[in-house]
């Protein structure tokens, strides 16, 4: 299996939307890999924040070249039995891990992904 890191340059996020949200910060590594089966972009990510403000999940959307979206996807689910994929404010009281795998099609090359709450 190969990994390829996304460079930290790549990855856009909209930080006005995460501090009125009440997210103090978020980090995020982000990398694709591909088997002989499938490729994929997995996106891991901490939040931190005292307080947010509502009930959120994290986004993401991979853009091409050409900046047209080629994908997006939320967060994987959370839980044992009755999964969720929504972050309640009640469970963020520091950092919260999240995680959102992307299938990626055939020839497409990622030149940018946007991790978002909402």
């Amino acid at each position: 299996m190969n990994e390829q890191k996304i460079a930290n340059k790549n990855i856009l996020r909209i930080k006005e939307l995460e501090n009125n949200i009440g997210i103090n910060e978020i980090n995020i590594y982000a990398y694709i890999t591909q088997d002989y089966v499938s490729k994929k972009l997995i996106i891991n990510g901490e939040l931190y924040s005292e307080n947010i403000s509502k009930k959120i999940t994290m986004n993401g959307i991979v853009y091409d070249k050409d900046g047209d979206i080629i994908i997006s996807g939320k967060n994987i689910s959370y839980g044992y039995g009755w999964k969720t994929d929504s972050i309640h404010p009640l469970s963020v009281k520091g950092l919260f891990p999240f995680r959102i795998e992307l299938e990626i099609p055939d020839n497409i090359i990622i030149e940018k992904i946007r991790v978002y709450p909402s």
